[in-house]
């Protein structure tokens, strides 16, 4: 079938035409939409890398401070991210869990007063997260402690059972 169709030269002016906008030096037209893909591109992975960067790189270190509870092995029991607000408890695998008996966490003021009610420390995988009371402010606490307790924690909102561990906390 291609036998039979004759060869068609096409007008001069188009080859001048098509060999200007291949190889003219200057070009005078400018293809908007050629560019607006990369340009939007190299926007977008800009933008992203500033949101990263301060998503990731934003840290929280004015009232930020840790503690660790150890055994007298100084095995870890429990960390302690601690801040104004809140008390986030990462316990450990060297916990020796109790059916009968709890773990409660106490704050122990500067001032030498009594003790004062944490919560309960979790013996299980899993963090949680602790809400200080109000009188709870990082420059008036001496340290933490650890007592064992009845179930449910103390009775007498002191601590009733012996304290096993106490520690400081680290600003970071």
């Amino acid at each position: 079938m291609t036998d039979r169709l004759q060869p068609v030269n096409p007008p001069a002016k188009l080859w001048n035409t098509i060999y200007g906008r291949l190889f003219s030096r200057n070009q005078r037209s400018f293809d908007l939409w050629h560019w607006l893909g990369p340009v939007g591109t190299a926007a977008a992975v800009v933008l992203a890398i500033f949101l990263v960067q301060q998503t990731v790189f934003t840290p929280d270190t004015a009232d930020s401070r840790v503690a660790v509870i150890q055994n007298e092995q100084q095995k870890s029991l429990w960390v302690l991210s601690i801040s104004d607000n809140s008390i986030e408890v990462v316990p450990q695998r060297t916990i020796e869990p109790y059916s009968d008996k709890d773990y409660q966490l106490w704050m122990l003021p500067a001032d030498g007063s009594n003790p004062v009610s944490l919560g309960l420390l979790p013996e299980q995988a899993g963090s949680i997260m602790l809400t200080p009371p109000d009188a709870f402010k990082l420059a008036q606490v001496n340290g933490l402690a650890v007592s064992l307790e009845p179930a449910g924690g103390s009775p007498t909102g002191l601590p009733t059972g012996p304290v096993l561990y106490t520690t400081d906390i680290a600003q970071l």
